[in-house]
């Protein structure tokens, strides 16, 4: 147990981001009002972007999977490719398949009661631009609710 610096609330260890005194609620709370801060971040990303090959290439993938998954109808022959699947119809049944009680097509997204696509393999771990195209295949492509997928990133982030 740890007491935030900011909302004087004690929480466990797990709500803090390594190396912050205060808890993960207080950090978002501040990057959502602080332009400042998002303008800076978003600088960092363009950064990375520009220099880190297997970054881009992670980015491009889940541009391309939210492309592809919010516009079936169209010919998504380049995300199609990566998953090694021969249609957006084949990968929407596989997807359907796994759903849990209570996912449908159209709770997917950010809000909070949604569910999201979840790489069983994180990307995180890909080290090169093949480990990410690999980390994409469809058998590693998973709906997962969103709390789950968030608690899922915390618990991969912890053990690095």
């Amino acid at each position: 147990m740890k007491t935030c610096s900011r909302c004087y609330i004690q929480k466990p260890l797990h709500e803090y981001s390594k190396g912050y005194t205060f808890c993960k609620s207080c950090k978002r709370k501040e990057y959502h009002t602080n332009p400042k801060w998002k303008k800076a971040q978003n600088i960092n990303r363009k950064i990375k972007y520009a220099e880190n090959e297997v970054y881009r290439e992670i980015v491009k993938c889940r541009s391309l999977l939210k492309e592809a998954w919010n516009n079936p109808h169209r010919k998504n022959k380049t995300f199609l490719a990566i998953v090694c699947m021969d249609s957006m119809q084949q990968f929407i049944k596989y997807i359907q398949s796994k759903f849990k009680k209570g996912m449908n097509m159209n709770n997917y997204g950010k809000q909070k009661d949604n569910w999201q696509f979840d790489h069983i393999i994180p990307f995180s771990s890909a080290k090169t631009v093949e480990e990410v195209k690999k980390i994409m295949h469809y058998t590693n492509t998973q709906p997962l609710w969103r709390d789950e997928n968030n608690h899922k990133r915390d618990k991969y982030e912890r053990s690095k």
